[in-house]
């Protein structure tokens, strides 16, 4: 057997390295697996490890082109087999979100409930009127009438009609931020709750004001959602990154969360397609950003969750919606 020159041997150790890699991290996931794990697996020491990716995260990503390429090749053989006709099932994706610590605030259900007095009741007058008509079409008189209160108190409470609308929507606002926070359990499931807890909330204030966009044209409206915008996306970072994160995750977060509104517009305008459809499109965008990212820079800092997620994402077979599910199911026993 003819001996390897040195390009040979280094891409034949990477090789080893990756595919060792690839076996450990199916039996053992990536964050349990360290690169010694990986060095040994493979018949190296560490330092070969080091000397062929700059990081774990790296050796990742090439983990992933690796099950990329080999799913390709499987779905290239089952389509040949595969008799006029049939299709192939839906491959869903998954993960994200964390338990996002900030102080809790009053949402539009706890106005319900009938607690705070006279303001309590103006501001959950307000939702219900501001959720079906325009600023202009509603009348003080009106609210008050609805909250069964002297209509004095709205100037006492909130200056005026406009300082209620604008306290209204930060209820709404509030009411979906808080909804998220209240979630528990593995991330995937979070992601997939999160979801359907905006397309709820989207469908609930269709049409409303008060609905949850940053494209509102109403400056103080706008900026009220762009804060929660912007607290969404922090609570993101610090899921997938432990941490602030980079401009380039930074911006990939925001951008998909501007996704999210887009798609979920466009849903709701013309339901050409099923909820089911749309959460799919969501959560396999979500991955491919991810994947993207990790592309142009594979030093980003990256949570074991993240790590994690990307693996099982590109896992033969898998459906994290589906798992989501069952996780949630579980969860809840």
């Amino acid at each position: 057997m003819a001996r390897m020159n040195r390009a040979e041997s280094r891409a034949h150790t990477r090789n080893a390295l990756v595919r060792a890699a690839r076996d450990l991290f199916v039996a053992e996931g990536p964050a349990n697996t360290s690169l010694a794990r990986v060095a040994e697996a493979a018949g190296y020491s560490k330092g070969a490890v080091y000397s062929n990716f700059q990081s774990k995260n790296e050796l990742c990503l090439e983990v992933l082109e690796l099950i990329h390429a080999e799913n390709a090749q499987r779905a290239e053989a089952a389509a040949a087999t595969v008799t006029a006709g049939s299709r192939a099932p839906a491959q869903p994706a998954a993960e994200g979100l964390k338990d996002f610590q900030t102080p809790p605030q009053p949402t539009v259900e706890d106005l319900s409930t009938g607690r705070g007095g006279a303001r309590t009741a103006l501001l959950a007058a307000a939702v219900d009127i501001f959720t079906a008509q325009r600023f202009d079409e509603v009348s003080t008189t009106e609210i008050a009438r609805r909250a069964g209160v002297a209509i004095g108190l709205i100037t006492y409470h909130f200056g005026g009609k406009r300082g209620l609308y604008l306290a209204a929507a930060e209820a709404v606002a509030t009411e979906f931020w808080e909804s998220l926070r209240a979630m528990r359990g593995p991330a995937v499931p979070r992601l997939v709750r999160g979801l359907d807890l905006y397309f709820d909330h989207a469908e609930r204030y269709l049409g409303s004001p008060l609905a949850p966009t940053a494209r509102a044209t109403d400056p103080e409206l706008r900026a009220i959602h762009e804060r929660y915008f912007d607290q969404l996306v922090n609570g993101l970072l610090q899921e997938v990154s432990g941490g602030p994160g980079t401009a380039l995750i930074r911006a990939s977060v925001a951008g998909w969360l501007g996704f999210v509104e887009g798609v979920v517009a466009e849903w709701l305008r013309t339901r050409e397609l099923t909820r089911e459809q749309v959460r799919e499109l969501l959560l396999a965008n979500f991955f491919g950003t991810a994947q993207a990212v990790l592309s142009m820079d594979p030093g980003t800092p990256l949570s074991s969750r993240a790590i994690t997620a990307l693996f099982d994402h590109s896992r033969p077979g898998h459906s994290p919606t589906a798992h989501a599910l069952d996780d949630e199911t579980e969860h809840d026993r």
